[in-house]
């Protein structure tokens, strides 16, 4: 392990801790389901204030009757069951078995609409009603008997971890947050980013080009965001896109535009295109462990990491951590014999030294309450 001396100050005396974790090929968690003799499961409802959504998850509970720390689970995009399975591995199921292993009661809940959970899914939802979801099923942690809500903090994923310092500023009890993967710019940059990104690994266009594009796309997500998404607007940006990518111009109709950007005028691409995560980081003041893959293709160290610990400083947080693991990707998954961001279905495992940062951090928080 190498430690870095803080590379950000401030005038107080903030905990800053940015930390670099060589990861070798046998570091691999233990992919296994709660055994009997250390833990429960209890299948559970959570009913929202939203007409017709009711949440559907599992409450994990470590070895005796408590009251137990606990830990909610917030998950990325695009409408996740509780496990949040990436390439066929039940990456929050893994972690939650973790954390119980370690002490904490986990609940883990399955997206409005997805799984057994009811209502619409989440891509006709909007951040602000997963974010509703989430409030709902804090409150039912912090109200069962066997959780000690002195205790209970958020783990969140990629999106999650944006929705997680909004919630601990609507419901201060939360004590601590980690956040995986935690996007600090707007979703308008983290998109655009990785398509000018994607195009660069593809190395058939020139910067210049690709410089283009980027330009382009960011004109078209602020005007489906934040300048009213008219249809006559959208298709002038989206044509223009769609020409700075080389595509004919004699080609570039209407529909053809629809076809390439269409999706993206959904109510929940208008809200996360202007999202804006500075704004509940600046504000929060709860412990945080933030931890980054350093191989992530989706939110990059290099954009999100200074802006986030700028943030922090800024909400005169105390007490803050950020980590980067050079060799993981934007899921925290690996396998032997596979470059960062190469899945093979069925064959990934979650990166056991994210999962030892993570619980021996929630530990040591714990231990200072």
């Amino acid at each position: 392990m190498l430690v870095r001396e803080p590379l950000f100050e401030s005038r107080r005396h903030i905990l800053i801790f940015l930390i670099v974790l060589f990861l070798g090929s046998t570091f691999f968690a233990c992919q296994k389901g709660i055994d009997s003799d250390t833990g429960r499961d209890e299948e559970i409802r959570v009913v929202t204030d939203s007409p017709g959504v009711t949440l559907a998850g599992t409450l994990s509970l470590p070895p005796g009757n408590g009251p137990h720390p606990a830990v909610l689970f917030l998950t990325g995009s695009g409408g996740h069951t509780r496990d949040q399975v990436i390439s066929g591995t039940p990456m929050f199921r893994v972690i939650g078995d973790y954390l119980v292993g370690r002490g904490l009661a986990v609940l883990r809940l399955d997206d409005r609409g997805a799984g057994k959970s009811t209502g619409p899914n989440v891509r006709e939802s909007t951040m602000d009603d997963r974010m509703a979801d989430a409030l709902a099923g804090l409150h039912y942690l912090l109200e069962r008997p066997e959780i000690d809500a002195d205790g209970v903090g958020l783990l969140g994923h990629s999106e999650g971890a944006m929705t997680g310092p909004r919630l601990a500023i609507a419901e201060p009890r939360v004590r601590f947050l980690v956040l995986l993967a935690p996007p600090a710019v707007s979703g308008a940059q983290i998109w655009v980013r990785q398509q000018g990104d994607m195009l660069r690994r593809e190395g058939e266009k020139p910067e210049d080009q690709i410089r283009s594009i980027e330009e382009a796309l960011t004109g078209m997500v602020r005007h489906i965001s934040l300048e009213g998404n008219s249809d006559d607007g959208f298709y002038q940006h989206g044509r223009a896109a769609c020409l700075a990518w080389g595509d004919p111009p004699q080609d570039v109709n209407v529909e053809f535009v629809t076809d390439a950007f269409g999706d993206l005028r959904q109510v929940w691409y208008q809200q996360f295109f202007a999202s804006d995560p500075q704004r509940a980081l600046r504000q929060l003041r709860q412990p945080v462990l933030a931890v980054f893959g350093g191989a992530d293709q989706q939110v990059i160290v290099e954009q999100n990491l200074e802006v986030l610990v700028n943030s922090l400083i800024e909400a005169e947080n105390e007490s803050f951590t950020v980590t980067v693991l050079p060799d993981e990707d934007h899921f925290f998954l690996r396998a032997e014999g596979l470059a960062p961001n190469e899945h093979v279905h069925g064959e990934m495992e979650v990166s056991a030294i994210m999962l030892k940062t993570a619980g021996d951090w929630i530990v040591s928080q714990l231990s200072l309450f």
